[in-house]
């Protein structure tokens, strides 16, 4: 299969997601010395104690209470390294989302269409991963609306997007103005890049 490479750079990083979404919860975190002075981000959101900054996770997600898109830059900078890891992240991701069957749609932005859509298997989700092409503009909004039209009508309690980018839009006003509104509309949006 064409995607084979893809995955087998992507499938150790999404069973480790997976595993880690699947830890048992903390009840109480390791006293300060014995974890080094640091506190681990699982270990964190686990703890059951009062924290102001921190609130409580379910230890396994619920795939019906999450809707999760994500854009992807395809765009002529990503080159070399920058491309493998969008295409790793994205195929990381959508692995994990079909495990834990959570709804899911991939929006390239440059080029401006959809790779994967909801209910795609997961191995055609690869397939379309690993034929992406790396040439075109940093025209982030477009891909930025679908993904977000997308979220706003659907019916889980939590909506998530990532934007998968090496560097600035082309558009910033309008990715600006399209954040302001989805965090308005209870929609958290997540650069990553």
């Amino acid at each position: 299969a064409p995607f084979e490479k893809l995955e087998r750079q992507a499938r150790p990083l999404a069973n480790k997601l997976a595993n880690q979404l699947q830890l048992p919860v903390i009840h109480s975190p390791q006293a300060y010395a014995a974890r080094g002075s640091k506190l681990s981000l699982r270990a964190a959101i686990n703890t059951r104690f009062e924290q102001p900054f921190l609130a409580d996770a379910n230890p396994m997600p619920d795939g019906q209470q999450l809707a999760f898109a994500w854009c992807t830059d395809v765009s002529s900078s990503m080159v070399g390294m920058n491309a493998q890891m969008a295409l790793t992240a994205s195929a990381m991701l959508h692995m994990v989302c079909c495990e834990f069957d959570i709804w899911h749609i991939n929006w390239t932005f440059g080029a401006m269409h959809y790779v994967i859509t909801p209910g795609m298997s997961e191995e055609e989700g690869l397939a379309r991963l690993a034929w992406l092409q790396f040439n075109s503009a940093t025209t982030v909004g477009f891909a930025l609306d679908r993904a977000l039209t997308s979220l706003r009508e659907r019916p889980e309690a939590v909506k998530v997007c990532f934007v998968i980018h090496d560097g600035a839009p082309a558009d910033p006003d309008v990715v600006e103005d399209l954040v302001s509104k989805a965090r308005a509309d209870g929609i958290e949006v997540v650069g990553v890049g």
